[in-house]
């Protein structure tokens, strides 16, 4: 059953992507989703928690200045986490991402508003999850230019899409594959 629930989730994920592309470019159309200016990477990722498998995914779409995907990732995760830990996470594999692909100047997008909060703010956090978030900022001191935004939730579907996915610790070229 689950190979099956599996198999129509990567079909979905397919057939909904298909549908962004445009038939001779590359090019997403996503009414709410605003493309990075020029010389930017846009990076869009979402993070989900599964109890029933006691899993975190986190999932990501990069896209350049003409909406094109120039790379995704999917990772999973086999603990189980809050959802504002699994958010953090998220964000943590997100940026290690962007730092491994060489990327110097990034904007990275949610539509969690506390999570894009924390990240943005330079304040201490003296949570449990403190020591993750502060090793997320550190990490971004690596980029150029690094800005996180929230987002509504219609401009991050595919990243949405992508966390919860029937991949599994996958990355790839284009959104079609």
């Amino acid at each position: 059953m689950e190979i099956v629930e599996q198999a129509r989730t990567l079909t979905d994920f397919m057939e909904y992507n298909l549908s962004l592309q445009s038939t001779n470019s590359r090019k997403m159309d996503i009414c709410s989703w605003q493309p990075p200016p020029e010389g930017m990477v846009k990076i869009n990722f979402d993070g989900a928690t599964f109890a029933e498998t006691n899993s975190v995914e986190a999932g990501a779409i990069a896209r350049l200045s003409d909406g094109s995907c120039i790379r995704w990732r999917q990772q999973h995760l086999s603990f189980k986490a809050a959802p504002n830990h699994a958010e953090l996470l998220a964000a943590a594999i997100v940026v290690r991402f962007g730092i491994d692909m060489g990327w110097n100047h990034v904007i990275v997008e949610r539509d969690c508003l506390s999570v894009i909060s924390k990240l943005s703010s330079e304040e201490p956090d003296s949570s449990v999850l403190g020591n993750l978030l502060q090793d997320i900022r550190n990490h971004t001191k690596t980029f150029i230019f690094c800005k996180f935004n929230h987002v509504p939730r219609d401009a991050n579907i595919a990243a949405h899409k992508i966390a919860r996915g029937a991949f599994s610790d996958l990355d790839g070229e284009d959104m079609s594959v």
